[in-house]
């Protein structure tokens, strides 16, 4: 997709490096990380309630309240959450929570790349979370990417195929010499 888009807004790298492009560079994602009309969201992997918090600039006791929640009591991936936008725009919300995902993955892909794909038949018992983590070592939202169709919390029917990528760690860069010091990334700056 071009960066020229309507559609891309940009927003600051959450590593300090050069600015983050948000739907369109997540165009295979196919999450919706956008606010609903009710203030709500659908709960993603990898987000805490302190996250959403820090988003919307407020404390996470606002959003346990809010949503009738206990102190201990866990988000739920695919369940929805009602948002207080008193200190935040929904806007502003939607690129940090982008800029997020979008750094998560960046990490990973500095690390991994895509060697292939393969099917998986679904067998009693199997689940995205314990497909993706426990059988495959890979990222729910990597497994997700692959099977767009296929809900977090949903069945999997048995016999039924799903695409799995193939992941191989890239090789480290070995340290560089620089003027009579090494540098790399094992070297602390």
């Amino acid at each position: 997709p071009s960066e020229d888009t309507e559609d891309s807004i940009e927003t600051e790298s959450m590593l300090g490096a050069a600015p983050i492009q948000t739907q369109p560079a997540l165009a295979a994602d196919p999450v919706d990380y956008s606010v609903a009309a009710n203030d709500t969201v659908e709960i993603q992997i990898n987000e805490t309630l302190g996250h959403y918090a820090e988003w919307l600039d407020l404390r996470s006791d606002r959003l346990m309240k809010l949503n009738k929640m206990r102190r201990k009591q866990r988000l739920i991936v695919g369940r929805r959450l009602k948002l207080d936008f008193s200190h935040a725009t929904a806007k502003r919300f939607e690129q940090l929570r982008i800029a997020y995902h979008q750094t998560l993955q960046l990490e990973y892909f500095r690390r991994y790349r895509i060697a292939g794909v393969l099917e998986h038949a679904i067998i009693a018992g199997d689940n995205l979370w314990m497909l993706a983590v426990q059988q495959y070592q890979i990222p729910m939202w990597l497994l997700r990417q692959y099977n767009p169709d296929i809900q977090v919390g949903s069945l999997l029917p048995i016999d039924s195929l799903i695409f799995v990528p193939v992941v191989v760690e890239l090789p480290s860069h070995p340290p560089c010499v620089v003027e009579g010091t090494t540098e790399g990334p094992d070297r602390d700056a």
